[in-house]
């Protein structure tokens, strides 16, 4: 994993995240249960079909911060979150949702790392923001790499996502405000059939929002946003 020269700084990457600490200032962290991950369902039955089940991480593309040190340079898993278990009805992304529980994809053993604080032009006012945050693998590739240019959360204490320990595992906590969406990068392979027959995750439709075909191409954020740009 190797950056360009025009990639965000950690100390750039700390001024964006405490950008985003003030953007959520007055949210609350709520529940989360799950994660979703909405695709094709050609995408799905390729997975099982030719991957053995297996779901693999690839290059994160240009959407949000171009600058953002985890474009082009991390592999990973995209999910969308909310809370109280209200998940949106419909997407852009395809007509299928795998969505898994949030305590099988992060635990005590789990690193965090803030990747990314944005908003992309539109006509939607006010303009929805997005925080995206890197769950890793302690001691991985992606691991270390996030180590060194991202700027790291403690998963017990952060203003974005947390977890807390119950008696049956841990739960999971995510930042809750009007216009905001947390979204989650997975740097790991995650096994979509050993989720499903377990019991841990499920595979269902979904509508697909009429304008996905022009919101699915990676879109860059704004520039002059007073809260990210």
């Amino acid at each position: 994993m190797a950056g360009g020269n025009d990639m965000y700084t950690r100390n750039e990457m700390v001024e964006m995240m405490t950008k985003a600490n003030n953007y959520v200032r007055g949210g609350i962290l709520w529940e989360c249960s799950h994660f979703m991950r909405d695709k094709g369902e050609d995408y799905f039955e390729d997975i099982q079909l030719r991957n053995n089940g297996i779901m693999r991480p690839y290059p994160k593309d240009g959407h949000g911060s171009q600058q953002s040190p985890i474009v082009g340079n991390l592999n990973g898993l995209f999910f969308s979150t909310s809370v109280d278990d209200l998940a949106i009805q419909s997407s852009i992304y395809g007509s299928k949702r795998f969505k898994i529980e949030a305590s099988a994809l992060i635990d005590s053993s789990t690193r965090a790392y803030f990747g990314d604080f944005y908003c992309v032009p539109g006509r939607r006012t006010p303009r929805p923001h997005y925080i995206k945050l890197i769950l890793t693998k302690c001691g991985t590739a992606a691991d270390n790499f996030c180590r060194s240019h991202l700027v790291s959360l403690d998963l017990s204490n952060n203003p974005f996502c947390t977890i807390v320990h119950e008696t049956d595992g841990v739960g999971v906590r995510i930042i809750s405000k009007d216009h905001l969406h947390v979204e989650i990068l997975y740097t790991e392979e995650i096994n979509i059939q050993q989720m499903l027959t377990g019991g841990r995750a499920t595979l269902t439709n979904v509508n697909v929002a009429r304008l996905g075909a022009n919101l699915r191409s990676p879109r860059s954020k704004t520039q002059n946003c007073v809260y990210c740009g």
